[in-house]
């Protein structure tokens, strides 16, 4: 095969491989949009829930928790590859969290677990995994089924505190979902699984409504225990969505950093084939000069 032959194929190669990087692109940019749109909606809905928790649940709301020794944790990974270090910033803090005594870890993605075994050398059965999001369209069976093991896992174990380590614009942050929501706190490594609790859900403050009709007092019409279990069912379950949107917004920007990058460096390839084509090129037109040079003999100019 000629050497043009075969930098031909190269830059054709090259060309099919920038226009699938380019649809890899396209696909996050597509992903981001969408969840941008989700926000407003979504933070609505977390606000009126946190702010409806609070006001029910008032000072009962971290009661016991204190004395809670045992901690289930659900890690949010991502399902999706050419994100980067995603999932590896995630397993080496599962690798933390597994190290500790009276810590389960649940992992939210198939591939999350891949990245676990592969980086702490170790089986990857010995950790439950829960079905992972790709996509929005996925959320909502996927938040079905981890708002089921939540519930399972805290009503499994006296005593026992289901807390949430997902992925955040400032990084890894952890969260408490049950027995009662906490704020979103960032990760500080192997101390945060037996460090301080994210704080729980504030209740408005007196004289500030949050929500219409915040200031006065409640008025049921259901009993308020039942109340109670429905709102902290929907406020966990908007919990979840939102650590599931964020996670999914910075995996899909690091996927688009990933896929600039092999752009560029795909770019680089491709120039640097241009100058060998141009190199090559200008080799052979010089020897057929020099061949017809050779052809026409010395009295050729005259």
């Amino acid at each position: 095969m000629s050497a043009q032959l075969q930098l031909r194929e190269r830059a054709t190669l090259l060309a099919d491989l920038r226009q699938i990087v380019q649809a890899m692109k396209n696909l996050a940019m597509a992903e981001l949009q969408r969840l941008q749109r989700s926000q407003p909606a979504l933070a609505e809905a977390q606000q009126t829930l946190d702010a409806a928790w609070a006001r029910l649940a008032g000072a009962d709301a971290d009661a016991g928790m204190a004395a809670a020794t045992a901690r289930c944790w659900l890690v949010i990974g991502a399902e999706r590859g050419f994100c980067g270090a995603f999932n590896a910033h995630l397993a080496d803090a599962v690798a933390a969290l597994a190290a500790r005594p009276g810590q389960t870890v649940w992992l939210a993605s198939r591939r999350l677990a891949d990245a676990w075994q592969a980086g702490a050398g170790q089986d990857a059965t010995a950790l439950r995994v829960l079905p992972g999001c790709a996509t929005l369209d996925e959320a909502e069976p996927v938040l079905d089924a981890w708002l089921a093991a939540a519930t399972d896992a805290a009503t499994a174990r006296a005593g026992q505190e289901v807390w949430l380590l997902s992925t955040g614009a400032e990084g890894l942050r952890r969260q408490r979902l049950l027995p009662a929501p906490g704020v979103p706190q960032p990760w500080g490594g192997r101390t945060d699984a037996a460090g301080d609790d994210p704080a729980p859900l504030a209740p408005p403050a007196e004289g500030r409504a949050s929500t219409p009709g915040a200031s006065r007092p409640v008025r049921l019409g259901l009993p308020r225990p039942v109340l109670l279990a429905a709102v902290l069912h929907q406020a966990v379950r908007v919990q979840l969505r939102a650590a599931l949107e964020t996670s999914l917004v910075q995996e899909n920007h690091a996927r688009l950093a990933q896929m600039q990058r092999a752009q560029d460096h795909l770019d680089e390839l491709a120039a640097d084939l241009r100058r060998r084509w141009a190199s090559l090129r200008q080799s052979d037109i010089t020897n057929e000069l020099e061949i017809l040079t050779s052809a026409l003999g010395p009295d050729a100019g005259h």
